[in-house]
């Protein structure tokens, strides 16, 4: 017998959890039988945990189960199983902190095809894959998702990297396969399972449903307006809600409204001054669209009018007219963009320009005759920060 695989069977009893092994350089046994001797190489090898989440029939998870091991057993790795009667896109992209070489989900509640998800936590990497069956989970169908699960934990023992980033990763998941993922789970049942190999302990994640489509969002945020150079800026807390009124896959149109509080300001200039504060409302109609699991951007035109109190003010106060209310009729445009922070909410932001349509301005009287002290851009560039709310 040759020596090298000797040593290796020796000390693979030896030392089972962290082996050291020596294997012959390629080419030796040739090299035997020149009669060439040539030194061997050592490497270290220590054993690396897999941590499996199973969805499905009994009769399907248990012969995938078995499946799998088998294949693995001639790897460097321990193994851990649980199964749960649903898993979710959330189960696979919640962060947890785990020592595992990687995190495998294999849902197998349709008879068409198997999900597989991958999360590679050291490269912070995620594969998704869609496997068609033809015939369900026979002989062939078992074969076939085998052999991807062991080829991937094969790159992953090679220091390989695999799938892509988490944010393309949720961007897949959420244009192809929540969409399909209408399979009805097993009625609620949670058991852990391991293999013998190794002992170790699992923590059951919590069960979480795919996310659903919104119908309707709310908004609390702030806005600002610039009213002039200066910079005279109209703002104050602005709360709005959006409906949906029709949805694709990728863009829908929506309908919004929006109340608002203008704080008193004052504009002054050396001839005159004003103050004023107001609530200002809006409708309007746009379309949204999801870029990926966690950002959306929209854009819409609205049309509403402010309504603002006024109190002028002059060096001679009974010279100075006395408060009165004005109606402004506005139109505008805004750009949003959104970004996931939790489970339905997170943070919105927003530029725009809305335009005064009457053209407002203030003058001062002077024997008979009025001069334009206080005039307002006509287009008044906007902005607003703050958070949604999508049930």
């Amino acid at each position: 017998m040759n020596l090298a695989i000797l040593t290796l069977l020796l000390e693979s009893f030896a030392a089972p959890a962290a082996a050291r092994v020596h294997a012959s350089s390629p080419g030796a046994e040739g090299s035997a039988e020149r009669g060439a001797n040539e030194s061997a190489t050592t490497r270290e090898i220590s054993v690396q945990r897999v941590e499996f989440t199973i969805s499905g029939p009994n009769a399907t998870t248990t012969a995938i189960q078995a499946l799998i091991d088998s294949l693995l057993e001639r790897y460097w790795v321990q193994t851990t199983w649980t199964v749960k009667p649903a898993i979710g896109p959330r189960d696979v992209f919640a962060t947890e902190d785990s020592a595992a070489l990687a995190r495998i989900w294999l849902d197998l509640r349709s008879k068409n095809r198997a999900l597989l998800y991958v999360v590679d936590r050291q490269h912070d990497r995620f594969l998704v894959r869609v496997i068609p069956l033809d015939q369900g989970y026979d002989e062939v169908g078992r074969e076939s998702l085998g052999a991807i699960v062991e080829s991937v934990v094969d790159a992953l023992l090679s220091g390989a990297d695999i799938g892509v980033s988490r944010e393309l990763a949720e961007q897949q998941v959420a244009e192809e396969l929540q969409p399909q993922n209408t399979a009805q789970p097993e009625p609620k049942t949670l058991r852990e399972q391991q293999t013998p190999k190794v002992p170790t302990e699992t923590r059951p994640a919590a069960q979480s449903a795919p996310p659903k489509t919104h119908l309707w969002n709310a908004r609390l945020g702030y806005r600002v307006g610039a009213l002039s150079g200066e910079p005279i800026l109209r703002h104050g807390p602005e709360a709005g809600l959006e409906l949906a009124l029709g949805r694709t896959n990728h863009v829908h149109p929506i309908l919004g409204v929006a109340l608002g509080y203008r704080v008193p300001v004052t504009w002054e200039t050396a001839e005159a001054a004003a103050s004023f504060q107001g609530l200002g409302a809006a409708l309007s109609i746009g379309v949204e669209s999801s870029a990926s699991a966690v950002w959306s951007w929209s854009g819409s035109a609205y049309g509403g009018s402010e309504w603002l109190r006024l109190k002028p003010l002059a060096s001679n106060a009974s010279e100075a007219r006395p408060v009165f209310s004005l109606f402004e009729p506005v139109v505008g445009v805004m750009g949003r963009v959104a970004r996931q922070l939790g489970t339905g909410w997170g943070l919105t932001a927003g530029l725009g320009a809305e335009l005064d349509v009457a053209g407002n301005h203030f003058d001062v009287a002077r024997s008979g005759k009025t001069t334009p002290v206080l005039v307002p851009w006509r287009v008044m560039p906007t902005a607003v920060l703050g958070l949604y709310w999508r049930p």
